[in-house]
């Protein structure tokens, strides 16, 4: 049996889930992960009755390490509170698949920063790895704990 390096095996992963994201990327339009209908907005916060997650509509544009934002998230006031950094899964959630730069519904989020978005999973094996998704294209990615990414806070 062939046993990879760490490195290798993280460049293989991170392969992998190139090919995939091409793949859903060849997806044509009308197969888009967000249907019509499918949020209930206010002016701040966004509910995706898929989910039933709610959402933080507009994501203040800073920067922020990981640890920073998950401090923002807990301590976001908005509509009583209760908000915290999404799993990556919730976060892949958003993405919507027939758009780009953003890659999520610009109605539900017109506000949305081009940036790379934090999510509260670490990245199994990598010691301060975070998942992250870039909303520009719908890439999924990690990155370490002290890099600097946008947040969109959920409950």
């Amino acid at each position: 049996m062939n046993r990879l390096s760490p490195a290798i095996a993280r460049n293989g992963l991170r392969l992998v889930l190139a090919l995939g994201l091409a793949a859903s990327l060849a997806t044509p339009p009308s197969r888009a992960n967000a249907p019509v209908a499918r949020y209930t907005l206010t002016a701040e916060t966004v509910y995706d009755t898929q989910t039933t997650l709610t959402w933080q509509r507009a994501d203040d544009g800073t920067t922020r390490t990981w640890e920073a934002a998950a401090d923002y998230c807990a301590s976001l006031s908005l509509d009583g509170g209760g908000w915290r950094l999404p799993a990556v899964k919730e976060l892949l959630s958003l993405l919507d698949v027939s758009r780009s730069n953003p890659a999520l519904d610009a109605a539900a989020f017109p506000q949305a920063t081009n940036g790379t978005y934090w999510s509260g999973s670490d990245q199994a094996g990598v010691a301060g790895g975070k998942w992250t998704v870039y909303f520009v294209y719908g890439n999924l990615s990690w990155t370490g704990a002290t890099d600097h990414n946008v947040v969109r806070c959920v409950r």
